[in-house]
């Protein structure tokens, strides 16, 4: 788990795309983002708190074959670090 401190604008901001673009799994407190980055497709959990900060929680990383899917859950800092970065420089 990572986290990043951001400025009230940029938090509010991209809490706002967090709830039009984000999917919530029933009294989950936390967003799942699906990004694409290259070649690879990543389903990021994203959590904002009251202070200021939004938490990348976990990925999953999605392998997709011609007959199947298969998901693997990576919660390495340096990759949901990376992630996490990407979604706020897109969003923010």
């Amino acid at each position: 788990m990572v986290f990043k401190q951001l400025k009230e604008y940029e938090y509010n901001h991209f809490t706002k795309l967090l709830i039009q673009n984000g999917h919530k799994d029933g009294l989950d407190a936390s967003f799942s983002i699906t990004m694409k980055v290259n070649d690879g497709e990543y389903i990021i959990k994203i959590q904002p708190s009251k202070k200021l900060r939004i938490y990348a929680l976990q990925a999953l990383v999605v392998y997709r074959s011609k007959n199947e899917v298969e998901m693997a859950l990576n919660t390495d800092n340096v990759l949901l670090l990376s992630l996490l970065n990407i979604l706020l420089y897109q969003g923010v």
